[in-house]
């Protein structure tokens, strides 16, 4: 069951709209995302292919590319003329240059959601009511078995304490209870409404 985000939203406006606008900007943070990855192996490949091709000219530190040939290079042109370009100008010999040494593999930045998860955000407290599993002042969804007189569990608890109490009742061959799931503090004589109930199967 999570956190329950789906049941608070149904009973809770304002939780709703926290998620809705949560799940939004995490559908524009993945795409943004795989955007980056898709750049970041770009340029992986792209640095594997100059460290293994391309060498620094010693003069300007410009990365430059032997197209096979002798080792006489001249920066920024073909040795003996031509296809000239950006470059120092300046005669090296390719075999005592300094290989190219790729950018450091740190992994592709990510995009991360500046909302905070509605699950993370501070939860509602139910004044005055306490667990009766950790005996701390309930917090978040609180979770009251119909048919028992007073029996109240906190979010936190309720997975492993609602399961125990089914499994006592299935044990002493009991009718499985009903726990009312209540998102936000009521008065329990109008509440009843915004309570949204439902059953642990055997």
């Amino acid at each position: 069951r999570g956190n329950y985000w789906q049941a608070r939203a149904q009973q809770d406006a304002n939780f709703r709209a926290q998620l809705e606008d949560y799940e939004r900007q995490k559908v524009v943070n993945e795409r943004r995302n795989e955007e980056l990855r898709q750049r970041y192996n770009d340029l992986l490949a792209d640095e594997t292919f100059k460290s293994q091709n391309c060498r620094i000219c010693p003069h300007c530190r410009r990365v430059v590319q032997h197209l096979g040939g002798c080792n006489s290079m001249i920066c920024g042109q073909n040795y003996h003329g031509g296809d000239v370009q950006s470059g120092c100008g300046r005669p090296f010999d390719w075999s005592k240059a300094a290989p190219y040494v790729p950018i450091a593999n740190r992994g592709p930045q990510q995009v991360k959601t500046k909302l905070k998860a509605p699950g993370e955000q501070k939860l509602v407290v139910h004044k005055d009511v306490q667990c009766d599993t950790c005996h701390n002042e309930v917090q978040g969804i609180r979770f009251d078995c119909i048919q028992c007189s007073s029996l109240t569990f906190c979010e936190k608890c309720e997975q492993r304490s609602t399961l125990e109490h089914s499994n006592q009742n299935r044990d002493q061959q009991k009718q499985q209870h009903v726990f009312r799931l209540i998102p936000a503090p009521i008065e329990e004589k109008r509440g009843i409404r915004s309570i949204l109930s439902f059953f642990f199967r055997k």
